[in-house]
């Protein structure tokens, strides 16, 4: 009688297992999109990039594998059969305040407005799938500071002062392995 009921056992877990797995997996819908693909940079900021030439997207990873994605404007592709020639241009605004206590009556604020267009150009060769990426980013940033102070009274006085602005330009050249790639997206 043993026997039989760990014959049943077995039969019951090895029918249970094997009915699990579906007879097929649906295939997902899921089109590939092109891109330049640059690789082995040797760049810690931009270790990694996908410029995708159907869609305003760019993708860059970090050595540490952080992914930051712009959305790009003025896209032209000038590339042909022997050489890659592609520009974009990613812009980004950003807003910061920084509060800062003086003392137990007056606080200063900073509000700091960046404005930060970066201008891209793509170059290679195809036959050696070597690239490179000229990066050209222009900062603009705007810092009003005010001064609350708090009265006696309670009252507040504010004492704005003239907004300064601040343009910082640098240029940098990444080098690396350059691909046309198909990506899922």
């Amino acid at each position: 009688m043993k026997n039989i009921y760990k014959i049943f056992v077995l039969l019951f877990v090895g029918y249970s297992i094997s009915s699990c797995e579906p007879d097929a997996y649906e295939v997902p819908d899921i089109d590939l999109t092109p891109v330049y693909y640059l690789t082995e940079t040797g760049n810690n900021t931009y270790k990694d990039l996908n410029i995708y030439k159907e869609k305003d997207l760019f993708i860059v990873w970090d050595k540490d594998g952080a992914v930051s994605v712009s959305n790009t404007q003025a896209y032209t592709d000038s590339s042909d059969t022997e050489n890659y020639s592609v520009t974009f241009v990613v812009e980004l605004d950003e807003l910061d305040t920084i509060n800062t206590i003086i003392d137990e009556s007056t606080i200063e604020e900073v509000i700091a407005e960046t404005s930060i267009v970066t201008d891209y150009h793509l170059t290679g060769l195809v036959a050696e799938d070597q690239g490179q990426l000229l990066i050209d980013e222009t900062k603009t940033i705007i810092e009003t500071k005010t001064t609350f102070i708090t009265n006696e009274d309670g009252s507040i006085t504010e004492d704005a002062e003239d907004p300064t602005t601040t343009e910082v330009e640098t240029t940098t050249v990444v080098t690396g392995m350059l691909s046309n790639q198909e990506v899922y997206n």
